[in-house]
């Protein structure tokens, strides 16, 4: 019964009437694997359909829409969860940066990806065991991942790409923007009790180690390497913005999935507007929950 019902709604995707689309796009959102299984046979040019250049479009477009709608609605779940509850940042960072995800990987399996981090953090836990704190828990940050497992930022001519901000995408390359390495730091970080923020640095996304004892900027972008104020401020004067002790603070969840958005927004603005109006939608979803 789903064959033939999948048959049917592939055959309606080149439709010209933008009612029959939208029913269509919601319908096979509601399907989920089965559906963009088989939309992707259609293009990689699998299957029984005979190839055809506006059905082959058509697809693409319905898989991207299918991925939208996931995030979107992932993002819903993680703003109206977190909004029950009270006191501190309880915003769930990691649900919400697996959410955006599901705009390229619609199927993606979150419990995979959260078992690797686990993974992941059981190892710096072993290697924390007698430095559990500060700078020397850090350190050991670095020679793990760093020197170990050989992560490391993207080159300059690779930050616009939209896998970059996938966070799935990040732990399997082990590559990414500074907003997205970080992000892994702090969700390792989260897991052993350690004290660890994100600073939205202007240009460059940071770390801030703050406990009562220590307080320090490190780049996860840059080896982990520890930063200094003075440090930042020669960097924002080289590029001709001025510096505000602001830039340096911590900032929760919410604004750090909001700048990983707003970075998809720019990069998707030309090539593909209607994913940059999705990235918005993400944006105001994530305000109003505040």
């Amino acid at each position: 019964m789903v064959d033939r019902e999948l048959d049917s709604l592939v055959r309606l995707l080149d439709d010209p009437d933008p009612t029959v689309r939208e029913a269509v796009f919601g319908r096979l959102t509601e399907l989920g694997t089965v559906a963009t299984v088989q939309l992707r046979d259609i293009i990689n040019g699998k299957g029984e359909l005979q190839y055809d250049s506006e059905l082959h479009l058509a697809a693409q477009d319905a898989l991207s829409e299918i991925g939208m709608r996931r995030m979107l609605d992932g993002l819903r779940k993680v703003s109206e969860s977190e909004a029950d509850k009270s006191g501190g940042d309880d915003f769930d960072l990691e649900g919400a940066t697996l959410a955006v995800a599901l705009h390229r990987y619609p199927d993606l399996d979150a419990k995979v990806y959260r078992s690797k981090l686990d993974t992941m953090a059981e190892l710096l836990r072993w290697r924390t065991r007698e430095s559990n704190v500060g700078m020397e828990a850090i350190r050991e940050f670095r020679i793990y991942l760093v020197r170990q497992q050989l992560w490391k930022g993207v080159s300059q001519n690779k930050y616009h790409d939209p896998e970059n901000s996938c966070l799935n995408s990040v732990i399997d390359r082990r590559r990414g923007i500074p907003v997205t390495m970080t992000v892994v730091w702090l969700l390792l970080a989260q897991r052993l009790g350690l004290p660890l923020h994100g600073v939205s640095f202007p240009v460059h996304f940071l770390a801030r180690y703050k406990s009562d004892d220590e307080d320090f900027l490190i780049d996860p972008f840059n080896d982990g390497v520890v930063v200094t104020e003075e440090q930042c401020k020669t960097f924002l004067q080289s590029i001709g913005v001025e510096f505000h002790p602001g830039f340096l603070e911590p900032v929760g969840g919410r604004h750090i999935v909001a700048r990983m958005l707003r970075n998809l927004a720019e990069i998707y603005q030309e090539s593909e507007p209607r994913l940059a109006l999705g990235m918005e939608e993400g944006i105001r979803i994530l305000s109003e929950g505040e």
